[in-house]
């Protein structure tokens, strides 16, 4: 009975194989062995794009409705929330089948038969205290048409896949910085084919946090946030509302934000601003669309300060000529510190719950996207400074695990 391994993430997903005594990993188009988790409802040609197709999409802006991180979303109220997407009514149970239902079918292809077995991949958190998230995620993999559904914590899949580069009787750490959420695991090495489990910890923090602090620190002060409103009529001021700007820094929130209500607020701040400039700006934005533009550019500008010394300048000229503004590295690395603050506290309670000291792990394992940031790297050296690194297959690796856990079934 054929099993797939499918890493279903918040911003990238993957699909792997136990096939010939080795992992094969699923190709998802153009060669690429990963695809960002992402769907486009285009409403001008009535089709469903997904993946690299889906950005493509909202880059070129086509007539429609853009989603990611769509991950995120289970285990919350808005699962139920209905939405009209080509024609029906669709909530995000629907919504996220259909985003696994093309992994599915691109393992199918590979295959050449249907599958109906799964190894699906979860958070550390979604087997606690998230854990209506999980039940969230088994039913949209029953609505993509998976009988038969197994989960594994991902750090757990990335220990099993880098089984092989760890010496029995050694201890190793599974740091797997996600796009939404943190996981750590703590495993010992048994013998030349087995793990022993010894401990997981999960924080919901991951690479969409980074971006949605960055956006909301330094993007959002240049269309209004901190700026002051007049209420009128001797009625005093007020600071123009931050949760108008969280909600638009958030990739799940970022289509609720274009609502008409929205619209006719912004066109009230812009007559009660004492600089109406910066709520034009916020005006655009909404009216255009460009929400996710703007998280695509929070996105690349946390991967260029990651990659320099100095300062990083930002261009928004896509929603006002000349617009930009830079962000320096220190202050980055500053507005980051809240966050290697929490990953130095989750790897020293994994360790403690392991009833073992620091210096007794010897490897650390590091995947995810967000896993190469500095303040990740500090947080490891400074709780773990004798264990040595790895950082290989960031984005594979628990597709690959899973499939290992697959061929056990």
């Amino acid at each position: 009975m054929m099993w797939a391994g499918i890493d279903f993430g918040t911003s990238n997903s993957a699909v792997a194989l136990w096939r010939n005594g080795q992992v094969e990993a699923v190709e998802l188009g153009d060669g690429n062995v990963t695809i960002p988790t992402a769907l486009f409802f285009d409403e001008e040609e009535q089709e469903l794009l997904s993946g690299d197709e889906a950005n493509t999409a909202l880059i070129e802006g086509y007539e429609g409705r853009y989603m990611r991180a769509l991950k995120s979303v289970l285990g919350t109220p808005l699962m139920s929330e209905k939405q009209f997407l080509l024609g029906q009514r669709r909530d995000f149970y629907d919504i996220i089948s259909l985003f696994i239902l093309r992994l599915k079918r691109q393992a199918e292809e590979t295959l050449g038969h249907e599958l109906d077995n799964v190894v699906a991949g979860c958070p550390v958190t979604f087997m606690g205290v998230r854990q209506k998230a999980r039940d969230d995620l088994r039913h949209c993999f029953e609505r993509a048409g998976f009988k038969n559904i197994e989960f594994l914590t991902e750090p757990e899949a990335v220990a099993l896949a880098y089984n092989d580069h760890i010496q029995a009787g050694e201890y190793g750490l599974v740091v797997d910085i996600g796009g939404g959420t943190s996981d750590f695991t703590l495993f010992k090495k048994r013998d030349q084919q087995q793990i022993d489990v010894i401990s997981t910890h999960g924080v919901d923090i991951g690479g969409t946090d980074f971006d949605q602090l960055l956006n909301f620190n330094y993007f959002m002060p240049n269309f209004g946030r901190g700026h002051v409103l007049k209420l009128g009529m001797s009625q005093g001021e007020v600071l123009a509302p931050n949760k108008f700007y969280s909600d638009l820094s958030s990739w799940p929130m970022i289509p609720f934000s274009y609502s008409l209500d929205n619209i006719k607020l912004v066109k009230e701040m812009v007559k009660q601003a004492y600089e109406p400039e910066y709520f034009k700006r916020l005006l655009t934005i909404l009216e255009e669309r460009l929400g996710h533009d703007l998280a695509f550019a929070a996105e690349r500008t946390k991967i260029d300060l990651n990659g320099s010394d100095a300062a990083i300048e930002v261009e928004l000229g896509f929603i006002e000529k000349d617009l930009g503004f830079s962000v320096l590295q220190d202050d980055f690395n500053a507005s980051m510190l809240t966050f290697q603050d929490k990953i130095e506290a989750a790897i020293i309670d994994c360790i403690r719950l392991g009833d073992i000291t620091a210096d007794q792990v010897q490897n650390v394992v590091l995947v995810g996207g967000s896993s190469s940031m500095n303040f990740v790297k500090k947080a490891i050296e400074n709780t773990l400074p004798d264990s040595t690194t790895r950082q290989e297959a960031i984005f594979t690796a628990i597709s690959d695990g899973l499939a290992v856990r697959a061929s056990q079934l």
